[in-house]
């Protein structure tokens, strides 16, 4: 027997989301006069799990998908924050530890047919 939790997982899991990043959407504009694209960028606060990514850990990915200092983190697969719903996408950025890194591999959790979370690896920007 299978038991989903549909919307109450979702309510669940936000008890356990315990750390507090800082999301940059990264929206792209109009190119320059030189072509060069141009992209702005808007900071919302939101909370996740952020799981460092250390030397042991890399056996377990393909090679060049993830370095040492890459973290993978669990996000809500969307926020409520004033009027707007932000939903993190492939590309944004969040900052976490003094740190900025670029969200990739973005993939959503199910519970049944509900999105529950998503998980992403986070590869730490120079």
């Amino acid at each position: 027997m299978v038991i989903y939790l549909g919307r109450k997982a979702k309510t669940m899991l936000k008890k356990y989301l315990k750390d507090k990043f800082i999301l940059r959407k990264v929206t792209r504009k109009e190119d320059d006069e030189w072509g060069q694209p141009q992209y702005e960028t808007k900071d919302y606060v939101i909370r996740g799990v952020a799981y460092p990514i250390n030397y042991e850990d890399l056996t377990f990915y393909p090679p060049g998908v993830v370095k040492e200092g890459d973290i993978e983190v669990v996000l809500l697969p969307e926020y409520k924050i004033g009027d707007e719903v932000v939903v993190p996408e492939t590309f944004d950025r969040i900052v976490y530890g003094g740190a900025e890194y670029e969200l990739r591999n973005l993939r959503e959790l199910y519970d049944g047919n509900v999105v529950i979370a998503r998980t992403a690896f986070g590869r730490r920007l120079e």
